[in-house]
């Protein structure tokens, strides 16, 4: 463990006693892994345990999360294995949070392993000012399908498509993956879904909307239409247009 101190001194005595008046002020703490000091990063993540998906606020629907399956980006085995075998259900890992009742942008990230087997998973999220999420709910919502196998991006049916291109890099073993949604003063709750198993291959070239259409129609996980497993770790919500 680590357990960061900052002390105030009076002379040589490390015990402050402070006049219930002065004092001094603190702001951007941050502890990182490494020897020299890097630019601060401000981020603040509404999803606590990010790289523990089998639970904490996450729930399974018709999917099985195995915990600390595979290597993750940072050469731990904390990524998570979600596998749809369902047959005849939709399959997604879901996650709702209440935010704060104001016009703000939230950008979701999460690194997916690369896979050139079954490669292509889908990524929904809506804010709403209800508690019941169907799908799709006409609520405000933004999604989309990447083939794991070469980071090409489709629209999803059900959704709409980020009004940025959603961000996909390339992290070794990796993609991580990150787009943005803008709440408005009505939208209390938000909901986020991983699907694992979305459609075949997406066709086209470029990295954009545009060129991987595929055909929405054929882009969705219903009627147990598609099985497979993807791996996720590092899931982040942040109160930003931008990832950190």
């Amino acid at each position: 463990s680590l357990q960061p101190e900052l002390r105030l001194l009076s002379g040589n005595d490390e015990i402050y006693q402070g006049d219930n008046t002065s004092g001094v002020f603190l702001w951007g703490a941050q502890v990182e892994a490494g020897r020299n000091v890097s630019s601060y990063i401000p981020a603040r993540s509404f999803i606590d345990y990010s790289e523990e998906l089998d639970g904490h606020g996450w729930t399974a629907n018709n999917v099985t999360v195995t915990g600390n399956s595979v290597l993750a980006p940072d050469e731990t085995t904390t990524a998570e294995r979600v596998s749809d075998t369902s047959n005849g259900q939709t399959a997604y890992l879901s996650r709702t949070m209440t935010i704060p009742e104001i016009a703000a942008n939230y950008t979701f990230s999460v690194f997916v392993r690369k896979n050139s087997a079954a490669p292509v998973v889908a990524f929904w999220m809506e804010a709403t000012d209800t508690s019941f999420f169907g799908f799709p709910t006409g609520a405000n919502t933004r999604g989309f399908a990447l083939d794991t196998n070469n980071g090409r991006i489709s629209g999803m049916s059900g959704a709409t498509a980020p009004a940025a291109l959603p961000l996909v890099q390339g992290v070794g073993d990796y993609w991580r993956v990150a787009f943005a949604l803008t709440t408005n003063a009505s939208h209390d709750t938000l909901a986020l879904r991983l699907y694992p198993a979305w459609a075949s291959t997406l066709s086209g070239s470029g990295n954009d909307t545009s060129t991987n259409t595929a055909g929405n129609s054929g882009l969705r996980d219903v009627s147990g239409e598609t099985t497979g497993t993807a791996y996720f770790w590092g899931a982040q919500l942040e109160p930003s247009d931008r990832p950190a």
